[in-house]
């Protein structure tokens, strides 16, 4: 069993691959590699860029690379705007669930209505869902 500090330690080293379409840089995607404790920040960067992001793969900490294997993660469905997102990955429901409200606290500070969570254990393909 891993300490909770062992899962800090990780939460901290957590890195993404961030596919990006920015169409200042003519239109090209390009891939970026996000520490966990920049993600928030970097979304912002990239919409204020006029950007969108495609994908975001987590990258295993142990190996270094791209993760597909099942983990916790807070799936969060929003009404306005129509998506849903994708928090995580955790080693466990608990730190998911600790986790949570964080989330959910930027998401209404954003201006999102209609706001429903869920812990769910899965590997999402894409971290953000934009509903027709």
């Amino acid at each position: 069993m891993y300490s909770s500090q062992f899962y800090r330690q990780c939460s901290k080293e957590r890195m993404f691959i961030y596919e990006v379409f920015l169409p200042s840089v003519r239109g090209s995607i390009i891939h970026l590699k996000v520490p966990f404790h920049q993600m928030s920040q970097k979304v912002k960067d990239i919409y204020l860029q006029g950007g969108k992001i495609i994908s975001i793969t987590p990258i295993n900490f142990n190996t270094g690379k791209m993760e597909t294997d099942f983990a916790w993660w807070v799936e969060v469905c929003t009404s306005k705007p129509k998506c849903i997102y994708f928090f995580g990955p955790f080693a466990n429901p608990n730190e998911a669930k600790l986790n949570e409200e964080g989330y959910l606290e930027d998401l209404k500070s954003e201006g999102a209505i209609g706001i429903k969570a869920l812990v769910k254990y899965c590997q999402p393909s894409k971290l953000t869902i934009e509903l027709d």
